[in-house]
């Protein structure tokens, strides 16, 4: 279910970006999409026997997608990449190295994401941690983290108001929290094909929108 909620408001955010422009009930809509890819995200990676074939799986998908991203989007780096950033945190979060080594490794991950310009960029990797991070807590404290990280993040980082909308999203993982267990077992199929869709469907788009255009 939040696959499919994840999915279908990540397309009317992109459809409203390349087709409808000043129409803002899109990207309205499209604010949730990415608060679900990071509890998923987030709750993938405590379910993963391997977390840097996972690691491995999300780049492949952000480097098959950059270049059609790129021409139909925005020149910053694709989410898919925001997604690994946020992975790669908590890979250096759980390893077994000094701790000021590692937190200056956790620290050099936002810098380059400020620096080269990721998607949501470091308010993103935060959103991805924050869920790990509370992933075994009442959902009360996921929501106060998410609360705090986007209130934050846009004083700090100017995250556009319109991203509040974001916490509705919380709800939908709520109540899937509360309908079925946390950590069930999802098919490679449906695994892989959550991976190709996103660079299909920018594919899709860029078809659709050289057609309207010829």
């Amino acid at each position: 279910m939040l696959e499919f909620i994840a999915i279908l408001t990540m397309i009317i955010d992109h459809v409203g970006i390349i087709f409808y422009p000043h129409d803002l009930i899109f990207r309205i809509i499209g604010r949730i999409s990415f608060v679900i890819y990071a509890y998923l995200l987030a709750v993938g990676a405590k379910r993963t026997s391997n977390k840097k074939k996972y690691l491995l799986r999300i780049l492949i998908s952000a480097i098959m997608s950059q270049w059609v991203y790129y021409s139909l989007i925005s020149h910053e780096l694709n989410i898919c990449f925001t997604l690994s950033a946020g992975l790669l945190v908590i890979i250096i979060y759980e390893s077994n190295i000094l701790r000021t080594k590692r937190y200056f490794l956790i620290m050099s991950v936002f810098v380059i994401a400020m620096v080269i310009g990721f998607d949501y960029g470091v308010y993103g990797i935060c959103v991805i941690f924050a869920f790990y991070y509370f992933s075994n807590r009442p959902m009360k404290d996921i929501v106060v983290s998410q609360i705090i990280v986007l209130a934050i993040s846009c004083y700090i980082f100017g995250i556009p108001m319109v991203q509040y909308v974001s916490l509705i999203a919380l709800m939908f993982i709520a109540f899937v929290q509360n309908k079925s267990p946390r950590y069930t077992k999802i098919s490679w199929r449906i695994r892989y094909v959550n991976y190709l869709i996103y660079p299909i469907h920018l594919i899709i788009l860029l078809v659709l929108k050289e057609v309207t255009l010829s």
